[in-house]
């Protein structure tokens, strides 16, 4: 949702808006980081579908952008570079995900 100041009505800008958590490309499951860029497209770490995903202004679907087949597990935050890399944050570490790519190395592990 998006709220503007002084608002009491809020903007839905991604997920189909019935409450109803699931996988599907306009859901999420445990949404729990977000980063907004300079073009208005909002990434949201989907925790518990070990994904981020990229929504752009006004869609109605999400595109999944890091995190191939769960490979980062339970992503909690993610930010983006000036040159559109994804870094998202985990229990495993911090992954890398370059732009077009949506397998991403692991930049810092959290295991020994």
């Amino acid at each position: 949702m998006k709220w503007t100041l002084r608002s009491t009505n809020g903007t839905l800008v991604a997920g189909i808006g019935n409450g109803t958590a699931g996988n599907g490309t306009n859901q999420h499951s445990c949404p729990l980081g977000i980063y907004v860029d300079q073009s208005m497209a909002l990434y949201i770490a989907d925790a518990c579908n070990g994904r981020i995903q990229k929504w752009l202004s006004g869609a109605s679907t999400g595109t999944t952008v890091g995190g191939a087949n769960g490979q980062i597990g339970f992503p909690t935050d993610v930010s983006v570079d000036n040159y559109g890399t994804i870094y998202a944050l985990s229990g495993g570490g911090l992954y890398r995900f370059y732009p077009g790519s949506t397998w991403g190395t692991i930049v810092i592990s959290s295991y020994a």
